[in-house]
């Protein structure tokens, strides 16, 4: 597929590894990202962990890439995969259209000043190349405030967060299918150039994810419920089992239940309390509410004797739960299994598009493909939940 945007593409001369020269993403238009058309076709990642790695192992072949990271294992196990690396940010930065910052939360602001230090002293306004920078970090208030020195020198923020990963980490975990039929969050500000948006959702459908559009603090505020919590009860019930006097015995009857509730726990601690540290306020606010939540389900133990029903009332509950979440269409195949339904946008009615795509998102919707039927229009194919199907569809324009 080649899909063009608008991008000056002047990258100091350098050769561009991997790809070919018809893989390129992006879109047509006019929109505020650069001033001719070209193309999205030099992809740039820093930060080659799991995430990193994956994405560029994704991508590895379909369009021209490099990768940075400052750790040297790292860059040899990534250059025994075939992944192109450079020894420098500078090299990256010259090189890219779209950068994917896939580092730790906590060292996104330095990377992102570097980036933005190097944009700006390499080349005058005038013959600078347009550039799109985008991240995988798993808050996203926080991130959009980091990135401001980047937008400041001119260059396109759009903060994403792919919802897919292990426990495991590192490149030698990375795995090319890792975002196949998993969410992606794509957050929407006031300031979130569309064109630059549009470029960075076709990179990630192209890794077979699906979009969903976000609010940056409704983002946060539901990735502490559906992640971040949970990171905090399996580290409790981990632990709690390890400093148990029966501990040898429980580990041993321990089966699914019990696996798949502190799985989380096994991830490295340096990334779990970066994660949760970023989105303190919420986090403790979801902690709080869980907190709250666990007060019946102590009543309902403490009844149990006395008035069976209630425990079962309770239990019953919780699996009225459960099935109202999966028919929200949480699990993949839930939402592999969806209609896909097609609506038609004019590129120069950024807000109207913004609201529909919030819309979308914040209802359980996922975008999973986007094409241009003319220079001037972007069709987006969705997918929605039975919850949301079974109501008035996101009104589409006009």
């Amino acid at each position: 597929m080649t899909v063009t945007i608008d991008f000056e593409c002047a990258h100091f001369g350098q050769d561009a590894p991997g790809g070919t020269e018809d893989d390129t993403y992006g879109v047509s238009g006019t929109g505020g990202v650069g001033g001719t058309t070209s193309t999205v076709r030099r992809v740039g990642i820093i930060g080659l962990g799991l995430i990193g790695g994956s994405v560029a192992l994704n991508l590895l072949g379909k369009l021209e890439l490099v990768g940075y990271d400052i750790d040297a294992e790292t860059i040899n196990a990534a250059q025994d995969l075939g992944i192109p690396t450079v020894s420098h940010i500078d090299a990256l930065v010259s090189f890219a259209d779209l950068i994917m910052i896939c580092t730790p939360i906590e060292s996104f602001q330095s990377v992102a000043n570097l980036v933005a230090e190097s944009y700006q002293k390499h080349a005058s306004a005038e013959s600078r190349h347009s550039l799109v920078v985008a991240d995988t970090c798993s808050v996203k208030r926080a991130v959009h405030s980091w990135a401001s020195r980047m937008e400041e020198v001119g260059i396109y923020f759009v903060g994403s967060h792919p919802m897919a990963g292990k426990h495991n980490n590192g490149i030698r975990a990375a795995d090319p299918a890792l975002f196949a039929n998993h969410s992606w969050a794509l957050s929407i500000t006031d300031t979130t150039d569309l064109t630059a948006l549009l470029a960075v959702a076709q990179i990630i459908i192209g890794m077979q994810a699906e979009l969903v559009p976000v609010d940056p603090a409704m983002h946060d505020r539901s990735v502490a419920i559906v992640s971040h919590l949970p990171h905090v009860i399996a580290s409790v019930m981990a632990t709690m089992l390890a400093n148990d006097t029966s501990s040898a015995l429980g580990s041993s009857l321990a089966a699914g239940s019990f696996e798949d509730m502190v799985r989380v726990a096994g991830s490295p601690p340096s990334l779990s309390s970066q994660m949760c540290n970023a989105n303190l306020d919420l986090l403790l606010d979801a902690f709080q509410h869980f907190q709250t939540a666990l007060e019946p389900a102590r009543d309902a133990l403490a009844s149990a004797n006395d008035v069976p029903s209630i425990l079962n009332g309770f239990f019953t509950e919780g699996n009225k739960a459960y099935a109202s979440i999966h028919a929200s269409g949480d699990p993949a195949s839930t939402y592999a299994s969806m209609d896909i339904i097609s609506t038609v946008f004019s590129l120069d009615d950024q807000r109207t598009l913004y609201n529909w795509m919030l819309g979308l998102g914040h209802g359980g919707g996922r975008i999973v493909e986007i094409g241009y039927p003319s220079p001037a229009e972007v069709a987006i194919s969705f997918i929605l939940p039975p919850k949301f199907a079974a109501t008035p569809k996101p009104a589409s324009p006009g």
